[in-house]
C-alpha cells in the first residue's frame, strides 16, 4: 500500500520485481483500475511503459488500486493495492468527533438526514464522491443556513458506496453511505 498527501504531486513506479514471468525472456506488460476491474480514479494516471503511477489527489480518502501483468501467451496475474490519501501537515485540521454529527438512515435507499447536535460556526461544506473518487454531491453553508439538521435526497444516486465528507474551517467529518 501507498501513501499520498492531497493536493499534492503523488508518484509510483512498480518495482521490477513485483511480477516475474516462468518462460525466460517473457516481456510482460502491465495495466491498472481500480478494484473490482472500475476505472482509475480521475486524478491517478498509469504510464504502462514506465510502470508509473501519477496524479494529483483532490480528496482525502483510500483508493482500491488493481494492477495486472500480461506475457505474450495472454497468461494474467493481478495485484490488488491501496492508495490512501491523507490531509498534510500544513494546517491544523482535527477530525470531528462521530458523537458530534449523526448520520442515518445508513445504509439509506432514499434520503439522508445529517444531525448536528451544535450549531456550525462559520462554513461548512458537504461533499459526496462515488468509489472512483467522482464528485457526486457538493453544497456550501453558512452558520446563519444550517442549523441542525441537513436532508439529502439520494434517490438520484444509483446503488452503491459513497463517501460523504463534511468539513469546517478547521474540523473533518467523514462516512460511508450505502445505497440500496
Amino acid at each position: 500500500d501507498k501513501e499520498g498527501i492531497v493536493n499534492e504531486y503523488f508518484e509510483y513506479t512498480i518495482p521490477e520485481n513485483t511480477f516475474a514471468d516462468v518462460d525466460l525472456g517473457d516481456v510482460l506488460t502491465f495495466s491498472a483500475s481500480g478494484a473490482n476491474e472500475r476505472n482509475l480514479p480521475v486524478w491517478l494516471s498509469f504510464n504502462a511503459t514506465t510502470n508509473t503511477f501519477f496524479g494529483t489527489p483532490n480528496l482525502i480518502r483510500e483508493y482500491a488500486i488493481s494492477l495486472t501483468a500480461k506475457d505474450v501467451a495472454g497468461a494474467a496475474v493481478s495485484d490488488n493495492f491501496v492508495i490512501r490519501i491523507a490531509e498534510g501537515s500544513t494546517t491544523a485540521i482535527e477530525e470531528i468527533e462521530a458523537q458530534n454529527i449523526s448520520v442515518s438512515p445508513n445504509p439509506t435507499s432514499n434520503k439522508l438526514n445529517i444531525y448536528f447536535p451544535e450549531m456550525v460556526s462559520g462554513k461548512a461544506v458537504i461533499e459526496i464522491t462515488d468509489v472512483a473518487g467522482k464528485l457526486i454531491y457538493k453544497a456550501d453553508f453558512k452558520n446563519t443556513e444550517i442549523k441542525n439538521n441537513v436532508i439529502i435526497n439520494f434517490a438520484s444516486f444509483g446503488q452503491g458506496a459513497y463517501f460523504l465528507k463534511i468539513s469546517t474551517s478547521n474540523k473533518i467529518f467523514t462516512e460511508k453511505i450505502i445505497v440500496r
